[in-house]
Formats: C-alpha cells, structure tokens, sequence
C-alpha cells in the first residue's frame, strides 16, 4: 500500500470517492445545502482551489468520509469504511459480508472506548510495551523468534510454560477477538482501520477449525498486529505459506516460537521420549503446547532440523484415536468442548452491555457484537439478565 496523498482531497481523486458508492454528485451538494454545481465544492471539484478545513470538516460530516482521509493524512484504502464504499477491497462475496461485519464492529469499539477512556488508554499503554518486543531482523524467522521471546519476557511468561488464554492475550492489548464460521478454507482474518493517528484492529477466527488451529490462527494474527502490518485486511486460507511474503512468513514463524520456543520444545520431548513412545509422546506434546498435529510436527522439525518426522503426518489415524490411545481422550474433549461454537469479542460485549445499562447504546448495538440478527430477542433476554437501565 503506498502511503496517503499528504494534500487536501480535491479535483478527480475528490469526485471518485464521493461517487464511488453510485451516490449521485448531486446528493453531496445537497447534504451541504449547495446549489448542484455551484458553490465551494464545485470549484474544488474543478481543481481551481483546495478546500478549506472548515469546507472539508462539513463534507466528512455529511458524506460520513473520516476527515483524516479528506485532508490527505490517511490513505483511502486504509480506512476500512472508505475502502469497502470505494471499491478498493478484492475479495470474495463472503469475506466482504464479514469485512462489512469488521467495519461495524471497529465502529462499535471506537465508540465505546470513547466513553471508557481509562479502560482504552491501559489497553493502548499494554499494545505500546508490548510492540517493544517487535525485532525487524531481515530474516523473517530470526524476526520471528525474538520477538516470541522478547513478547514472552515482557507478558511475564516463562519460555517454558505453555501459552494460556491467548484470546485474553489478545485482547488485553485493545484489540477484539471474535470466533465466527468463516468461509470455506479461511481459517482467519485480520481487520485494521486507520484515521488519522487512530489505528484500530479486529481479528476474527473461525469457527469450524479444531481448537488447536484456533490457537495457531491467533498466534499468527497477533504478529500482525504487533508489526501494524500494513494491509487493510489479511485474511488467511489455506496451510501453505509463501516465504517469498515476508509478512506471512513472519506471522506463522511468530505463531510456532510464541506457542512453542524452540529451547522449551528440545527439552520438553527429550524427557519425554524417555518415558513414552514416540506416537503417545507426539500426544503428549499436542496438549501440552496446544498444537494441532501440522503445527506440532512442523515445530519438531524447526526444533530438531537432523531429525525425520515425516512419518508422524502420515499415521492415517484420526487425533482424537491418538489422544484415546494415550490415555488423554477426555482432556482432549475438554480442550475443544467449545470450538465450534461463534463467540463474541468478551471484551467489546462486556463495554456494550456497560454501555446499553449506562442508556449510552441501544440493544441493537449489544446484538451487533453478539452477531444476532434477533435485536427483539437480544433486548428481551438483557432484560431478564438484569442489563435493563434503570427507569
């Protein structure tokens, strides 16, 4: 993405964006009460003269176009809301209902932390410090791996010990995590949208992968996040990485080290080779990093590069059948008791339900971050959980 036009919108660049939905021209000069064609906007629109800010501050408020891309601080395509209007986002019918769903809810949080600034600011104070661990070493796996440690360190996680709750990890950083049934092959998704020097971000993972690939998923969204990789959206399909994209080999590199550190991963299946064989150690492994059977193999390999472990993505067995074979069927069953089940961001349903009992949002707000079409039920069963405002 090149970097935004740092002048004032005006002449062609002006009149595509304010026509690219199929808006008629006149419909502007009618928001600002202009005789069609006459007026300020039609000499800007003539390129005889920039706008004013004043001029420019009313446009954003009746076209709803942020004021940040008017005046030429932020790059049309990296606001989210203006790329989707303007046409600039390529991809699939189905991503652009759930980039429609990101738009919404980024709107939603940047609403919300307006009126929870102290819970915003420690959330923005926490990405800053943790964007410390971010290590731009040209080589994407050396990259990777110091900033996984560098994250572990600052986050106050041992390089031994196994990732928890990634999503509150996630999250504790400003940005929402939502679990949702994703198009087919798109296992998730990265949202970012800027205005200005305001730089929000939504992740979505999806719903039909196994709890293990969740895990993988969000790891590797958190390297975008933390590097502001510069793409309005980055969805991720399929298992397969280009190396030659330095930003993708970078995130699933991040994803293993951050799960996995290579150190904790020698030491952990030396020991444990001693006591299993290697089918119930591989088990073990799984749960214990959380990985699934792709990721933990391609860890082992990463972690031991003399070492063959082709053969363990061949066992023709199903990984539930492993973990019943190892003793840890019901551990496994408990890890994705929920995987499959869409989940709302807890951090941004916990700010709207503040929010609809404070009488600041309506309930259609609440049922937007659920993503239930149902606002009638929604309102309905916050009344009967105690969220109704007081009368």
């Amino acid at each position: 993405m090149s970097s935004a036009d740092s002048s004032p919108m005006r002449g062609e660049r002006l009149r595509q964006l304010l026509t690219a939905d199929g808006t008629a021209l006149v419909e502007a000069y009618r928001s600002l009460e202009l005789t069609p064609h006459t007026g300020w906007l039609a000499e800007v629109l003539a390129d005889r003269r920039d706008p004013t800010m004043s001029e420019l501050a009313r446009l954003s408020v009746h076209t709803e176009i942020p004021l940040a891309v008017l005046v030429g601080a932020t790059d049309p395509r990296a606001n989210l809301g203006v790329a989707l209007r303007s046409g600039l986002v390529e991809s699939d019918v189905d991503e652009r209902a759930d980039l429609r769903r990101a738009q919404h809810l980024l709107e939603h949080l940047r609403l919300l932390t307006s009126w929870y600034g102290a819970e915003a600011a420690d959330r923005s104070a926490r990405a800053e410090l943790a964007r410390r661990a971010c290590n731009h070493t040209p080589y994407a796996p050396e990259a990777a791996r110091r900033t996984a440690q560098n994250l572990r360190s600052i986050l106050g996680i041992a390089d031994d010990a196994p990732i928890g709750d990634l999503t509150e990890i996630v999250e504790s950083i400003g940005v929402p995590v939502v679990v949702l049934p994703l198009p087919p092959n798109v296992h998730g998704m990265t949202v970012h949208d800027e205005c200005g020097d305001d730089w929000r971000s939504v992740v979505f993972v999806s719903s039909h992968d196994p709890w293990t690939r969740q895990r993988y998923t969000l790891a590797h969204e958190l390297a975008h996040v933390l590097f502001r990789d510069r793409r309005t959206f980055i969805i991720e399909r399929g298992d397969e990485i280009d190396e030659s994209d330095v930003q993708e080999w970078r995130a699933e590199c991040f994803a293993g080290r951050f799960l996995a550190p290579e150190a904790a991963v020698r030491n952990w299946w030396n020991a444990a080779r001693q006591d299993v064989e290697e089918r119930d150690a591989l088990a073990r492994f799984m749960l214990h990093f959380g990985l699934s059977r792709l990721a933990a193999v391609r860890t082992l390999r990463g972690s031991f590069p003399n070492r063959d472990f082709t053969h363990l993505t061949r066992d023709p067995r199903r990984v539930a059948d492993l973990m019943e074979l190892a003793g840890l069927g019901e551990q496994w069953r408990a890890a994705g008791a929920d995987e499959s089940e869409p989940a709302a961001s807890p951090w941004l349903l916990s700010m709207s339900l503040d929010a609809y009992r404070d009488r600041l949002v309506s309930a259609e707000v609440v049922a937007d971050v659920l993503g239930d079409p149902d606002v009638t039920a929604v309102e309905r069963d916050l009344v009967e959980q105690g969220w109704a405002p007081p009368a």
